[in-house]
């Protein structure tokens, strides 16, 4: 119990690891109070008593702020994250994955990537991506995933994308000219909004859907 001693040991009796785990909820420093390496049954008991009745730790007004109803993105960036590598045998990338990695500017997904599939806002305002060479496995260009990617200045559209999904490329005002492939079927709202340096673009015959605002501005 408590930090290990030079041996590896653990020396906090239950008593004295109980009052350190008080006063820190006491401070309203901890959401979660529990055990780990060291810890026994005795340790649990006296750190449930010694917190009985402290209540829980409310969030502040800025923590319970959201951005579209999701505080946890707004909430858990890596602003300093610069270079990311993916490994081949990632097939799945969530929902906001990268979102509001602000010095993000370089995503490498390497030739025998064998993803399918990159979740909605999952570069979003990554502010310093200048380029994007996406696996060619995917389907869909998911909603808001390149965001007001403002330096983004090329991005390819896998030939085996069907769909554009709503407000993808919004607002990558550095984004000259892009490659719809034969196949896409739908171009969603506001996919391509706010491209102000998007000089020309190919609609392929395959498209039968180019949806509202879709390249508003």
């Amino acid at each position: 119990a408590g930090l290990p001693n030079e041996m590896g040991g653990y020396d906090q009796t239950p008593e004295e690891m109980a009052a350190q785990v008080r006063e820190m909820a006491s401070r309203g420093l901890v959401n979660i109070v529990g055990g780990c390496c060291g810890t026994t049954p005795d340790h649990i008991r006296a750190i449930a008593e010694a917190v009985r009745d402290i209540p829980p730790r409310r969030l502040s007004d800025h923590e319970l702020a959201t951005n579209n109803g999701d505080f946890v993105a707004e909430r858990l960036t890596v602003s300093g994250l610069e270079a990311v590598t993916i490994g081949k045998n990632v097939t799945t990338i969530g929902s906001s994955v990268f979102r509001n990695c602000t010095a993000l500017s370089r995503v490498d997904f390497g030739e025998d990537s064998v993803m399918t599939s990159i979740g909605d806002y999952a570069f979003y305002e990554c502010a310093n991506l200048t380029e994007i060479q996406l696996p060619s496995q995917i389907t869909t260009i998911s909603k808001f995933m390149f965001y007001n990617c403002a330096l983004l200045t090329k991005a390819n559209i896998p030939s085996g994308v069907e769909a554009i999904d709503s407000s993808a490329f919004y607002g990558c005002v550095s984004l000259a000219n892009i490659i719809i492939p034969d196949g896409v079927t739908s171009i969603g709202n506001y996919a391509f909004s706010s491209c102000s340096s998007l000089t020309s673009i190919v609609i392929p015959d395959s498209v039968t859907s180019i949806c509202y605002n879709a390249f508003y501005g």
